[in-house]
Order: C-alpha cells, then sequence, then structure tokens
C-alpha cells in the first residue's frame, strides 16, 4: 500500500463511520438526544454513561478479537463493519466527555 492508497483508505472509514453514526442515531435516540441510549442505560444499570458505552462496545471487541486470532472467518466487510461499530464507540465516548463539560 502506497501514502494516496493509505490517504483512501483512511478517508473511505472515516466516511462509513460518520454516514453509519447518523443513521444509527436515528434509531437509538427517536427523543433528538443522541445520548439517550446512553442515559438510559445508566439509569437501567446503575452504571456511568462511559461504562455503559464500554459494555456496549465490549461485544464488538471480543467479535473482533475472535476474527483477529482466527477463531471466527471474516471477509473484508465484515472486519470493516466491527471497527467501524469499535470507532464509532470511540467517537460517542468523546461526545459522552464533552457532554459533561457543559
Amino acid at each position: 500500500m502506497n501514502r494516496n492508497e493509505f490517504n483512501v483508505s483512511v478517508n473511505n472509514t472515516l466516511k462509513r463511520c460518520e454516514d453509519t453514526l447518523i443513521k444509527k442515531n436515528k434509531e437509538y435516540a427517536p427523543n433528538d438526544d443522541p445520548l439517550n441510549n446512553f442515559k438510559e442505560g445508566s439509569e437501567m444499570s446503575g452504571l456511568i454513561m462511559e461504562q455503559v458505552l464500554f459494555m456496549y462496545c465490549l461485544k464488538h471487541l471480543v467479535s473482533l478479537r475472535d476474527i483477529v486470532f482466527g477463531k471466527v472467518e471474516a471477509d473484508t466487510e465484515m472486519i470493516r463493519e466491527k471497527t467501524g461499530d469499535i470507532i464509532n464507540y470511540m467517537v460517542l465516548l468523546n461526545a459522552i466527555n464533552d457532554s459533561k463539560k457543559k
């Protein structure tokens, strides 16, 4: 892979992540609060929002671990989906952190 191909890969990944965040946020936050799912999860579990997010993300981390260590076969699209989900959780963690600063 050369630098240009790398840059294209990065841009494609970030665009997919952004598209997914916008689409999924409409599903998980129907009341116009983009962090609603984590607030509700926090109230239900007694965990703070960051811990709820980590627990939601953990499923994707375990799945990716299984792919990376050869327990599960995966094609490129599945790997992109898993890594994209994890990236999006990190973006959401930053949003939670930003919301607490206000």
